[in-house]
């Protein structure tokens, strides 16, 4: 079973993540780091190739879809739930519903001023990017990835009060029969 999941930049998908791994047992993957770490085992990457440029051509050359399929075909299945951060974009989540069928798409969520707090200049301007990958256009259709949300965090909430709200989706998870 995956559990992607999607928000700005500072929303708390990172803590969100690592707090269900902590409490439940689950597996977290970032998957921004797991390419970070084929960016620094590419030997085909020239020394003067940043990790942004790199990703950016990776993106360009292979697209959404094949690089969440390739990134879960090597981390699933396991027997314990797959906690996937992030998901950027409708191409990324069909992957994950391609991979796992029973995948539930959680959005974590925080205020502007919080969010500006917890990154850097740059990654306010990266927003903007998410906000449109969220909405992209596929064969005259428009995906919204946030409607296909299905559950929701607050990314500001404290500790106690986030575990809290993680058994309610545990409840959600046994309920509709994807986790026992």
């Amino acid at each position: 079973m995956i559990v992607g999941l999607t928000g700005l930049h500072g929303a708390g998908k990172s803590y969100t993540g690592k707090l269900l791994e902590e409490v439940f047992g689950w597996k977290y993957f970032e998957k921004r780091v797991y390419l970070q770490t084929l960016f620094k085992n590419d030997q085909k990457v020239k020394p003067s190739l940043k990790w942004i440029e790199w990703h950016r051509e990776l993106y360009l050359k292979d697209g959404s879809f094949k690089i969440m399929k390739e990134i879960l075909g090597k981390n699933f299945p396991i027997k314990k739930v797959l906690i996937v951060d992030s998901v950027h974009n409708a191409e990324e989540w069909r992957a994950v519903k391609d991979t796992d069928s029973r995948a539930i798409l959680v959005g974590v969520f925080s205020p502007s001023p919080v969010r500006a707090m917890r990154r850097d200049q740059e990654e306010g301007v990266l927003d903007k990017k998410r906000i449109i990958h969220w909405h992209e256009s596929n064969d005259d259709n428009i995906v919204c990835l946030l409607s296909e949300v299905e559950w929701a965090f607050s990314g500001i909430l404290p500790r106690e009060l986030l575990t809290n709200q993680f058994n309610f989706l545990r409840h959600h998870l046994v309920e509709t029969k994807r986790i026992t």
